[in-house]
């Protein structure tokens, strides 16, 4: 299976199937709990981000 075969099979999920396999995702690529949770952590800084003015980047 590619990437591509992957994304087109996430892209045709449900937007609460997608949630679902977002929350599994950790799980599944065996990502480590601490580094989880170094990325959870990291959310804050990229705050910022999350404003009208910047959303025109929220699609690439």
């Amino acid at each position: 299976m590619t990437l591509k075969t992957v994304e087109k099979a996430v892209r045709s999920l449900k937007p609460e199937e997608q949630r679902k396999f977002l929350a599994h995702l950790p799980k599944l690529i065996r990502l480590k709990a601490d580094d989880l949770a170094r990325l959870k952590a990291a959310e804050k800084s990229f705050s910022f981000w999350n404003n009208p003015q910047d959303s025109i980047y929220d699609t690439l």
